[in-house]
Parts: C-alpha cells; structure tokens; sequence
C-alpha cells in the first residue's frame, strides 16, 4: 500500500490530524529492529507493550497521520515493561 498526499506550496501542516483516516495499522515483525532503527533515527513514536497481543509501536506521519506497527506475540528487552500501554 502507498499512502501519499500533496500539498500546496504555501500549505502548512497542522500539528492534529483532521483529515479523515484516523489512523493505518500494519502487521509487522522484527519489533526489535524496528525499534532500533526508530531510535538511531531519532523518530519519535510511542510504545507498549501488551501480555497478550505483543509490542505496538505508534507514530506519525509528515501529515500527523498515525502509524500504527503492531508485532504479535513479540516483546522487546529494554523497552517498556510487559503491561504498558500508550
């Protein structure tokens, strides 16, 4: 899938979302990787981590679309604790 928008030259971002897609969720694996490279970045997202559905991260888009990676059944050392949710 391939999301994209284009905007005016003179166009601003707003800093909430108002558009109609709240948010887009994928399936995902690697959790670890994934967010490795978020923080090598410097991409901010939110994070937690769920007993029984696995780690989620969360972020946004350059139009404040939220991202949402969901990775079933894995859980991540060194991130937040098991039980924590965004």
């Amino acid at each position: 899938m391939y999301v994209s928008v284009r905007l005016p030259k003179e166009a601003t971002i707003k800093d909430h979302h108002n558009g109609s897609i709240n948010h887009i969720a994928w399936k995902a694996t690697g959790a670890a990787a994934f967010r490795q490279h978020l923080k090598s970045n410097a991409i901010e997202f939110k994070e937690q981590n769920l007993k029984d559905a696995g780690y989620q991260v969360f972020l946004y888009d350059s139009v404040s679309t939220k991202l949402e990676f969901n990775f079933l059944n894995e859980h991540v050392l060194n991130a937040v604790p098991v039980g924590t949710t965004a």
